[in-house]
C-alpha cells in the first residue's frame, strides 16, 4: 500500500483496476494511471471526462466493470450519467467511447460487474416517496451501451405499506454482483444472496446463507460469500448447480471483514 500523496491519490480514489500491469484510478471527473515499472511511479492524467460539469464540481468516476475485451468506467450521481468504455490490449487501457446511462431521479451508482458483453450495476436512490435498490442490465459494444432489463426494488416512506421486492419479505441492502449462465447473482444481506434470471418469465429467488449476506464473488467457477452470523464473520463456499446453489464449505475468518478485495 503506498501512502496518499499528489503522486499517489488514493484518499479520493472511489476504485481501482488493473490493466496490463497499471493501475487505473477512479476520480472526480477523471481516470489517472499509475505504472510501476516506471523508476518513480506517479498518478498520471489518462483521461478527462470533460462532458461532467464544472472542473470545481466533476462527478467521481465510481465503478469498473470488465466486459471482455473492454473496461467500463460508470459515473456515479447526479444528472446526466456517463460510461466511458475503453479497450485493452497489451499496453493498458486504449480509446474511448462515452455512452449516456439512464436518468433516474436521486440515484447514485455503487457497483459495477461484467461479464463477455453482459454488464450489471447496482444503483441505490431515495426520494420523498421513499427509497430502494435497482439493478440495470446491460450489452456492451466497442461503440454501443444498450440498456437491456431494469429490476427495483422499493420501500415506502409510509410504514404501513409494504416494500415492493424481488424476492423474500424484508427489505435489505444489496451489495456484490456475479454473473452465471441466465442470471445475476447479488448478495442480499439478511434475504442471503439473490438470483435474478436475465430471462424476464422467469422469477427471482433466494438462496438462504445463515446469516447477513454482505458480500459474493465467483472467482474461476466457485462462488463465495462474506456471511455475518451474528458473532462473526464466514467464508461460505458453493457449488453452481442448475437453478440452485448448494452450500460446500463454511470458514470462520478471524476480524470482521464485510468485502471482497477486487
Amino acid at each position: 500500500m503506498l501512502p496518499c500523496s499528489d503522486r499517489f491519490p488514493y484518499d479520493s480514489a472511489r476504485n481501482l483496476i488493473e490493466v496490463a500491469g497499471k493501475l487505473y484510478l477512479g476520480l472526480p471527473g477523471e481516470v489517472r494511471v499509475v505504472d510501476f515499472s516506471e523508476k518513480e511511479p506517479s498518478a498520471r492524467e489518462f483521461f478527462s471526462a470533460k462532458r461532467t460539469d464544472k472542473k470545481d464540481s466533476r462527478k467521481t468516476i465510481d465503478a469498473f466493470a470488465r466486459c471482455g475485451e473492454l473496461v467500463v468506467a460508470i459515473d456515479d450521481v447526479v444528472w446526466p450519467k456517463y460510461a466511458y468504455i475503453f479497450g485493452t490490449d497489451k499496453t493498458g487501457l486504449t480509446t474511448v467511447h462515452e455512452a449516456d446511462l439512464p436518468m433516474h431521479a436521486n440515484t447514485q451508482y455503487y457497483e459495477a460487474v461484467g461479464d463477455g458483453t453482459r454488464m450489471a450495476l447496482l444503483a441505490q436512490f431515495s426520494h420523498r416517496g421513499g427509497s430502494g435498490s435497482i439493478v440495470e442490465f446491460f450489452e456492451v459494444g466497442a461503440k454501443s451501451l444498450e440498456e437491456k432489463l431494469t429490476k427495483v426494488e422499493y420501500v415506502p416512506r409510509d410504514e404501513k405499506q409494504s416494500p415492493s421486492l424481488l424476492a423474500g419479505d424484508d427489505f435489505s441492502s444489496l451489495n456484490g454482483m456475479a454473473f452465471i449462465d441466465g442470471a445475476l447473482l447479488v448478495g442480499a444481506g439478511e434475504r442471503g444472496i439473490l438470483t435474478i434470471p436475465t430471462d424476464v418469465f422467469r422469477k427471482p429467488s433466494l438462496t438462504a446463507t445463515k446469516g447477513n449476506c454482505t458480500d459474493i464473488l465467483l472467482k474461476d467457477g466457485r462462488l463465495f460469500a462474506l456471511v455475518h452470523n451474528g458473532v462473526n464473520v464466514e467464508l461460505v463456499e458453493y457449488a453452481l448447480a442448475q437453478d440452485t446453489l448448494k452450500e460446500t464449505t463454511r470458514l470462520k475468518l478471524e476480524g470482521l471483514p464485510a468485502r471482497f478485495a477486487r
